[in-house]
């Protein structure tokens, strides 16, 4: 049906309103089949495409353990905290260099 209703645009030059009457179905679909047939044939017409909404990734397959073990996960995340763990304490010691430079922080008593 489609290839006949498209054939009556493209090669019979029939209106949109006497196609979409004779085989029962919206303007827009037949639009669109025109769009898919002028981009690429009949192939990209008739090809089926999937329906419904893609499957999520499940837990084991997502971004960091992909195609890891569970040991090799833990060990790259073991590496993360510690990376991050320096990177705060550097952090920290150079905002406290930085509040005894301008005198402000907390001070020793001379007592």
């Amino acid at each position: 049906m489609k290839q006949k209703a498209v054939e009556a645009i493209v090669v019979k030059s029939q209106p949109y309103y006497e196609v979409t009457a004779k085989y029962g179905i919206s303007r827009k679909s037949l639009m669109d089949w025109v769009r898919r047939f002028r981009h690429g044939g009949y192939d990209e017409l008739l090809a089926i495409k999937p329906r419904g909404r893609p499957r999520k990734m499940s837990k084991s397959t997502s971004r960091i353990s992909k195609g890891k073990s569970e040991i090799d996960r833990l060990k790259e995340e073991n590496e993360y905290l510690k990376a991050e763990n320096a990177y705060l304490k550097k952090l920290k010691a150079l905002d406290q260099e930085d509040a005894g430079m301008f005198g402000i922080g907390p001070k020793s008593s001379g007592n």
